[in-house]
């Protein structure tokens, strides 16, 4: 990833921050998508969802994100 993509992904997760909006942990996020753990799972490893991992084992996502990537493939 460029120096500016990043800077740019930074500034996006900074907004995100400043407008109270909370990232949520793995179960939850599961239970907003009413999905599988294991799909999520499958999910984020294939990098179709975006999450984070500040300390290298759990996963955290932003509500906002995963609107997003339910409401990516709009059908009619």
């Amino acid at each position: 990833m460029e120096q500016s993509e990043l800077l740019l992904e930074l500034d996006n997760l900074r907004a995100k921050i400043e407008t109270n909006e909370r990232p949520i942990p793995f179960r939850e996020a599961c239970r907003y998508l009413d999905l599988a753990p294991s799909f999520v799972y499958k999910l984020t490893h294939r990098k179709e969802i975006p999450c984070y991992k500040p300390f290298g084992k759990k996963l955290y996502f932003m509500k906002s994100e995963l609107n997003a990537f339910i409401l990516r493939n709009k059908k009619g």
